[in-house]
């Protein structure tokens, strides 16, 4: 009898320790695949949050390294001599290349106020080191470099027509100092200068001129075509 009572609890203490320890239990062994799992997708989902936050840096490095790259500018100033005035709007530089001031256009050979023009011409420039700033277009079809031309600070296409020896030009796309020069341009005719002296010379308000049209470029060549540039004006 105590040798039966013996093996009985034997078994029953084997039974309790297999519970507590969940073998062969279902639940437990269930509820220890969840940790497994969950454990796994923690670890996966650190795995993939490490792999998006070292792409974002990469990604952020790659950003930083074209952000640091400056865009390349073209240098559109060129340091050249004046070797002589052809006109009120043209010169020749070192080297025989010819420049026409852009945004304005001023008497042709034989035309009212040439030879005043071309010595306004003359004085600002003649023999000096100057600055060619080029627009758009840089060339015309006769091969003349097209520019705004800088003595210093001073803007020479601006200035003659301020004082009254050339009148504005407006031709696309050469049009950055459009504005300025046609400020000077109103400048010189309400002071009635240059070009514009005889033509207000009643100095009353209502005395003026228009301009009606204008032939900014003579066909051929300027040496042999010498009045093909003129402007039509009218009195208002």
């Amino acid at each position: 009898m105590f040798i039966y009572s013996f093996v009985l609890m034997a078994v029953l203490g084997i039974g309790v320790w297999l519970g507590r320890s969940g073998i062969n239990n279902p639940s437990i062994s269930e509820n220890r695949q969840q940790v497994t799992d969950i454990s796994g997708n923690v670890n996966a989902k650190d795995s993939i949050v490490n792999k998006s936050e070292e792409k974002k840096t990469n990604d952020n490095n790659k950003t930083n390294d074209i952000q640091s790259v400056e865009p390349s500018s073209i240098n559109s100033i060129r340091s050249v001599k004046v070797k002589r005035v052809l006109d009120g709007d043209t010169i020749e530089i070192e080297g025989g290349e010819r420049v026409r001031y852009l945004g304005i256009n001023a008497p042709g050979s034989g035309q009212p106020f040439f030879t005043e023009a071309t010595r306004e011409n003359e004085r600002l420039v003649v023999g000096r080191t100057v600055n060619l700033e080029f627009d758009i277009q840089t060339q015309d079809r006769y091969g003349r470099l097209l520019a705004h031309l800088w003595v210093g600070d001073v803007l020479v296409n601006k200035e003659i027509v301020k004082n009254g020896y050339a009148v504005s030009e407006t031709i696309q796309p050469n049009v950055k100092y459009q504005d300025l020069i046609l400020k000077a341009q109103q400048e010189a005719r309400t002071a009635c200068r240059g070009l514009w002296a005889g033509l207000c010379s009643q100095k009353s308000e209502s005395s003026c001129i228009k301009i009606v049209n204008i032939n900014a470029d003579a066909p051929g060549n300027d040496n042999e075509n010498k009045n093909g540039e003129w402007i039509e004006i009218k009195n208002t």
